[in-house]
């Protein structure tokens, strides 16, 4: 009788005990407490329901960096999905793990590289050896369920490189314009009038135009089109618009103004329009003369705690994005971002600390023309951002330039970066003293925000062109700049 019962005991424990109990956990990481000023408030429901993600191991990531795949971009985007794929066995030691549970992975990327499975708290807490609750910032009231400590399988750590969400906490995601020092600004006559040097103390379309050399004539294919991403609940305002385009580009219809395109049932709301999305829509419709440019209206679903806006953008993407918002790098998207935007022939144009650090053309700013130095506004102790990743190894295509550039350093600076991540930024366009209007007014802005719509206006304007000639978009331009550097200014100075 006993060892009858000393048996159904340990029937009993073996049903209760977790799927991953005979097999060795490593433990990822593990947080004392959560990140930013987030507070815990309670366990998260045990029946709550969402999407668990998984970055697996990709074949060949490299060869996306390396010659010939940047040199024939045709071939280059039809080889992304080839080389980002994961290993078959990946998938399996994946899919094996879940099935523990009686859960099953499927396809989120179009390689497969990222996988996500439905699943409740409960289960993934039992699967990650995790313990979910519910985390409030106290600032924004922004709610957020993570875990504080996750573990997976020993023998999954060469499959999987990241699962999310999980302990990485969202970080508020806020424009790189300050509009808190709008001043009125100059007429633009007066600043038209004067000599290309006036443009360093009030800089206008006009300016842009002229110290870029962007054509004004209009596009022709309405295939084409260019993406502004609108964050943060700002909108745009199209009265704003219609006055800038009155005064800065009277050879536009005062009408004109862009598609919205809404992600989470969002809408462009102009009682609460901010500076951010209307320096943005003023210049890219400004530059990019007769491209159709879409907003992108994007939002955190305020009843899902788990979710953040960044993998249904990429569903929406037009060819060429303007992004002039800044977010601290996340590991997380680097697999799902590079893979989709280049498969996607997708050129991102964005401000420093995005997530997509490896997969778009890094951003920084200028003052000044002849010559344009780094960007820097002193009353704002602001400067322009550039540097080296946190999280992303150094690209091939551009080894060459900063290699040459770190040997030039003097070797006080040993130690205080990290010489093999990627350097940033890719691009600089001038970011001081920017002309637009908001609520009415003529006023200046300052911050990468400003200089970001002029790549990605230059890049929608050269799709126009090849799109026109029968050829692809230009895609993934950043192995194209880096060997064309003669194309470009370099700036050198502060």
């Amino acid at each position: 009788m006993a060892k009858e019962s000393f048996l159904l005991v340990t029937l009993a424990s073996m049903a209760s005990a977790p799927p991953h109990s005979t097999r060795s956990l490593r433990e990822l990481d593990r947080h004392d407490s959560p990140a930013g000023k987030f507070v815990k408030t309670n366990a998260a429901p045990e029946d709550r329901v969402f999407n668990l993600y998984f970055a697996l191991a990709q074949n060949n990531l490299a060869a996306l960096e390396q010659k010939p795949y940047a040199e024939t971009l045709i071939i280059f985007f039809l080889r992304v999905e080839e080389l980002v794929a994961p290993p078959p066995d990946s998938v399996s030691a994946l899919d094996s793990w879940l099935s523990s549970l009686n859960l099953m992975s499927k396809a989120y990327s179009p390689a497969g590289d990222v996988r996500s499975v439905s699943l409740t708290v409960k289960q993934a807490n039992q699967l990650l050896d995790a313990q979910y609750a519910t985390f409030v910032d106290q600032k924004s009231g922004v709610k957020a369920v993570r875990t504080l400590s996750r573990s997976i399988l020993v023998d999954l750590k060469e499959h999987i490189n990241v699962v999310y969400p999980t302990t990485s906490f969202p970080v508020p995601i806020v424009g790189s314009a300050k509009g808190s020092t709008l001043t009125r600004a100059a007429d633009s006559k007066d600043v038209l009038a004067a000599a290309p040097q006036s443009c360093a103390t009030s800089f206008t379309l006009s300016c842009t135009q002229e110290l870029y050399g962007i054509p004004t004539t209009s596009a022709t294919e309405s295939s084409n089109h260019l993406g502004v991403i609108g964050l943060s609940n700002e909108w745009i305002d199209n009265a704003d618009l219609k006055m800038f385009l009155t005064k800065y580009r009277p050879d536009l219809p005062p009408s004109t103004s862009c598609s919205v395109v809404s992600i989470s049932g969002r809408v462009n709301d102009e009682s609460t329009a901010g500076p951010e999305a209307d320096l943005d829509a003023q210049y890219t419709i400004g530059l990019a003369s007769g491209v159709p440019v879409e907003f992108i209206t994007v939002g955190q679903a305020a009843d899902d705690p788990f979710d953040e806006p960044f993998t249904e953008l990429i569903d929406v993407m037009s060819a060429t994005a303007s992004h002039s918002w800044v977010r601290e790098e996340s590991p997380f998207v680097l697999p799902l971002a590079i893979e989709v935007l280049l498969a996607k022939a997708t050129q991102i144009c964005a401000t420093p600390l995005l997530p997509w650090h490896q997969a778009h053309a890094h951003m920084g700013g200028t003052q000044d023309v002849n010559p344009e130095v780094a960007g820097g506004v002193a009353e704002l102790d602001e400067g322009s951002n550039s540097g080296f990743s946190n999280f992303f190894p150094m690209p091939d295509y551009q080894k060459a330039d900063v290699t040459a550039y770190q040997k030039m350093l003097p070797s006080s600076y040993d130690g205080l970066y990290n010489k093999t991540s990627r350097g940033y930024p890719d691009v600089v366009a001038r970011s001081t003293l920017i002309e637009y209007v908001w609520k009415g007014e003529y006023s200046h802005i300052n911050g990468t925000s400003a200089s970001t719509p002029v790549p990605a206006s230059i890049a929608a304007l050269l799709n126009d062109e090849l799109v026109a000639a029968g050829k692809s978009p230009i895609g993934f331009m950043n192995p194209s700049i880096y060997a064309n550097k003669g194309t470009f200014n370099d700036i050198n100075k502060w």
